[in-house]
């Protein structure tokens, strides 16, 4: 389990189809202790570290993963969010991210101000899930929803602190984006439709 307040960057090296998985290569330069088999979150994917030397990071990932991911889509060096998964005892700063990626969605605008920056994005899927001043996971960070277009079509405002710190400054119109809806807003959509259908 995650936050969604990511604690690094690391750059996109090599996705490499094995026999019946892919192993993927991070280069994460900023990481303290890391262990075989911890959970980290790849921009906002929930991965498995399987080895590690240096400021290589290998993490197995399955063919479904890949399938309903950002992975297969990123150039080399491209910038990831990195984030470790939540200590009990921690503080919770962002919201309950489970790094399980619910759909691709797409920057459809960006809109810089004085004061703050305004993301737009579209998604296709779990439009029903989008709620005004909710919670969001976008590429693992985590984020309130400003505005609500149209359905599946939101607006998020990102402070300069965010900016500063995650892959979202370099996010460009069109780029795809790994989507994970707040999980409390799934069970309650889901609770009220098994009771309207009982």
């Amino acid at each position: 389990m995650f936050t969604g307040i990511i604690f690094s960057i690391g750059k996109y090296k090599e996705l490499k189809k094995k026999k019946g998985f892919y192993s993927l290569e991070i280069e994460i330069l900023e990481i303290d202790d890391p262990h075989i088999g911890e959970s980290i979150a790849i921009d906002g994917i929930c991965l498995t570290l399987s080895g590690f030397k240096e400021h290589s990071f290998f993490f197995d990932v399955s063919a479904e993963t890949v399938s309903r991911t950002t992975l297969a889509k990123k150039c080399a060096d491209s910038i990831v969010n990195i984030e470790r998964s939540l200590v009990v005892g921690s503080r919770l700063s962002g919201h309950f991210v489970y790094g399980h990626i619910d759909c691709i969605g797409k920057v459809e605008g960006i809109y810089h101000y004085p004061s703050n920056n305004i993301y737009r994005f579209s998604t296709k899927i779990g439009g029903e899930y989008i709620v005004e001043k909710g919670s969001i996971a976008i590429n693992g960070i985590s984020l309130t929803i400003s505005k609500v277009v149209s359905p599946g079509l939101f607006e998020v405002s990102v402070i300069p602190e965010t900016l500063k710190n995650t892959g979202i400054q370099l996010m460009k119109r069109g780029d795809p984006v790994n989507i994970e809806y707040d999980m409390m807003v799934k069970y309650i959509k889901k609770i009220v439709k098994n009771v309207r259908q009982n």
